[in-house]
């Protein structure tokens, strides 16, 4: 099974180690099928990282957790507080001899780190071991929990699909410091006892990582002042405590001491005596390997190391190999470890000897490369997706073309030429066309806003008149006792009518709302896959106002029509029976039958009525409520990939141009796909094709850069309730619910 880990940064160099260390186990967990891994809280929890820094806020790139960071400074403690905190300590002025640091003399912000002072490291550590003590405690308690074993045997089996062997795993801490910085260098052999005192279950096999100060040599003389001393400092600190060797009842008989008291650890809660200092099995690692191969940038050897380290936790085999054969052979290696005559004490009792303490720690790998390859892909696609839509009103072909027949350079105004452009297939696949008759087209708000029940509501209100009027009941009046009759029938029942119209408007307005936020979304998503953010916000603003002006419209024709006609449906009626005023009528004579039937079609009208005065109120509220919205959200969307563009000018460009730096392999890995030359766009190129079935380069390039923006497949998934976080995979993604107050 997996074994458990502590994995413990100290200083900038060995957060950001840990950092990328984490991001490579979350890769991993997520390759093996535990797709549930998003953030740190998920990585089983018998693995467990602590970045402990001066800084109050982390500085590591990248970092963990907040809950995985200690910074020892709080904002506004300057060094005279901490050194004030040690001197009124008597028992800890024998540790402070001959390095305590003038605080008058140490103008450092040690809120902000200890500025590659070694010294003011190694106060911090005295003055916070107990706070030091107290967040390993929380880590171990973690490891030492039944949750531990029970989440790694799970994991192993998901992974291998074999049952965990052991009953308990092994418990394995490894310390990842800088021997040239300050807080990293300062802190390393205080830690480490820390740890030895706490008796974990890892005893005194305590493992430490620790960078060369050629490691930043490429920082300058500048940048790099203190790292040689504090380096010189650091591994005497490690060679004087790894060669201790204090065994209980030593005397100078038999060259024998005593185990070494400290008071730090007292400080700490933790009296314990010290047979050795520091790491247990300390592996230094420098920028250049001993092939001659430059890591170049620390950051570069830090994401290397935290790779390396992802093998000692997932792969069984080198970890049995690697770190069990290490704590086995440690001795023995060092024993016949030949050195130049005079270089150590070599001679007298085996606690005599000054055995090597260091061992180095090299890297190398083996893969496909399809990480590397993945990351190029995706990275391509994202600066070909964000510089069309950041750029296409200033850098396309249509752009450039509008810039020379309106002669202008201004982007708005060529953004609003090319949303002009546009805009009337916007508003059609919105459905907020105001349809023309020419086109034989009708007005989407009418059209969407009339039930589909208005005849059938009608058909009923028309039957209902003619039974109360007595239509083809075999009476015969006269024909102003029909008139007043049919007048009697619409007055009782045209309010009916109106409430099962109005119920059935509602009905279509709910659909509208609910529907009509969508039309619009999938519709932009478009128009930016098209024509970039700029365009898409000019085309919604024009929207916007164009639906202002349908809403006018709608109430000075349809509405107004309707009420004319309405308020003149007596006169209307009456003129079928003019010839006949007077005399008698049957009740099936035709044209008392007319009569009602105009009488029910224009006062039906204040259906119609009541569909345009809610579809002018509609308009003028998604213009307002949907549409403004989007349109200062689509602007600022704009300024943010402005701000983004110069970011992904780093990104690989479009075309088979050398690999940026950034996405190169290290140089201490090997990948079957080639990274040098063009191979990875000779091969970007052959699976776009293939996924896309194109064979000609730049319509796969429209295709993939037009499907990437909009997100039309994710769309798809969100409608059907199959997306998983819509709020950062969506092109457009609305937050709130929209909810109009039509009249």
């Amino acid at each position: 099974m997996y074994d458990r880990f502590l994995f413990v940064g100290l200083g900038g160099s060995g957060g950001s180690t840990i950092g990328y260390l984490k991001k490579e186990i979350q890769k991993w967990l997520r390759e093996n099928k535990e797709d549930n891994v998003r953030d740190v809280d998920d990585v089983p929890v018998g693995w467990q990282f602590l970045h402990i820094d001066t800084p109050t806020v982390s500085d590591a790139n990248p970092r963990l957790a907040d809950n995985e960071y200690l910074g020892l400074i709080n904002v506004g403690l300057d060094y005279k507080a901490v050194q004030s905190m040690l001197d009124e300590n008597l028992d800890l002025h024998d540790e402070l001899q001959t390095w305590r640091v003038d605080p008058t003399a140490m103008p450092v912000p040690l809120a902000k780190g200890a500025g590659q002072f070694r010294a003011l490291g190694q106060t911090i550590a005295m003055a916070y071991a107990h706070t030091i003590q107290a967040k390993l405690t929380e880590s171990i308690d973690k490891l030492s929990g039944a949750n531990a074993d029970t989440e790694l045997k799970s994991l192993h089996h998901t992974v291998t699909g074999k049952p965990a062997e052991a009953a308990r795993s092994d418990l394995y801490v490894v310390v990842v410091s800088s021997l040239a910085g300050g807080t990293g260098a300062g802190l390393l052999c205080t830690v480490c006892d820390i740890l030895r005192a706490m008796g974990t279950e890892a005893g005194d096999n305590i493992f430490g990582i620790l960078y060369t100060p050629e490691v930043f040599s490429m920082l300058g003389d500048v940048g790099t002042g203190g790292v040689q001393p504090n380096s010189l400092a650091a591994i005497c600190e490690v060679f004087n405590g790894y060669w201790w060797n204090g065994s209980p009842g030593g005397s100078e008989d038999d060259a024998r001491v005593n185990p070494k008291e400290s008071a730090v650890l007292v400080k700490a809660e933790l009296p314990f005596e010290l047979e050795n200092s520091g790491p247990r099995f300390p592996f230094l690692v420098g920028k250049v390997n001993s092939s001659g191969v430059d890591h170049g940038t620390p950051s570069a050897l830090f994401n290397s190391v935290g790779r390396s380290l992802l093998s000692w936790t997932t792969d069984i085999q080198a970890k049995e190999d690697f770190l069990a054969y290490t704590i086995t052979n440690w001795q023995n290696d060092a024993e016949n470890h030949l050195m130049a005559q005079g270089l150590l004490v070599d001679h007298g009792l085996n606690s005599e000897i000054g055995f090597p303490a260091f061992s180095a720690l090299g890297f190398a790998r083996l893969s496909i490369g399809t990480d590397y390859f993945k990351e190029y892909a995706a990275c391509r696609l994202v600066r070909e997706a964000l510089q069309h839509s950041a750029t296409f009103h200033v850098r396309s072909d249509l752009a450039t073309k509008f810039s020379e027949d309106l002669s202008t350079n201004d982007p708005d105004e060529i953004a609003g030429a090319i949303a002009n452009l546009y805009l009337r297939l916007f508003m059609k696949k919105s459905n907020l066309s105001e349809g023309t008759k020419e086109d034989g087209e009708d007005n989407d708000f009418l059209r969407r806003l009339r039930p589909d029940s208005a005849d059938q509501i009608e058909q009923e209100y028309r039957e209902t008149v003619k039974t109360l009027s007595g239509i083809n009941n075999r009476s015969k009046m006269k024909t102003e006792e029909w008139v007043q009759q049919v007048r009697n029938a619409i007055t009782n029942c045209l309010p009916d009518f109106q409430t099962k119209y109005s119920a059935a408007v509602d009905k279509e307005t709910e659909d509208w709302v609910e529907k009509t936020p969508g039309y619009v979304v999938k519709a932009l998503e478009e128009v930016i896959a098209l024509y970039g953010l700029k365009v898409a916000a000019e085309t919604c603003g024009r929207a916007a106002q164009q639906l202002g002006t349908i809403a006018k419209e709608i109430r000075l024709h349809d509405t107004e029509y309707n009420i004319h006609w309405f308020d003149r449906w007596q006169e209307l009626a009456d003129e079928n029976l003019a010839e006949v005023w007077g005399k008698q009528l049957e009740s099936d004579d035709m044209r008392l039958l007319a009569s009602v039937n105009r009488a029910v079609q224009m006062t039906a009208l204040s259906g119609n009525s009541l569909v345009a005065r809610r579809a002018a109120a509609l308009a003028e509220e998604t213009a307002n409520g949907v549409l403004a919205p989007l349109t200062t959200e689509l602007n600022a969307a704009q300024e943010r990939a402005e701000a983004d563009f110069p970011v992904v000018q780093e990104y690989p460009a479009w075309g088979d141009l050398p690999l940026p730096p950034d996405f190169v392999p290290p140089v201490t890995e090997l990948t079957l796909i080639e990274s040098t030359g063009t191979e990875f766009h000779d091969q970007f190129e052959k699976y776009l094709g293939l996924t896309l079935s194109e064979q000609q380069s730049t319509a796969a390039r429209e295709t993939v850069r037009t499907t990437l923006i909009s997100g039309e497949h994710q769309r798809k998934q969100y409608e059907d309730a199959e997306l998983e976080h819509p709020e950062s995979l969506l092109c457009i993604h609305i937050d709130n619910d929209w909810w109009p107050n039509p009249s």
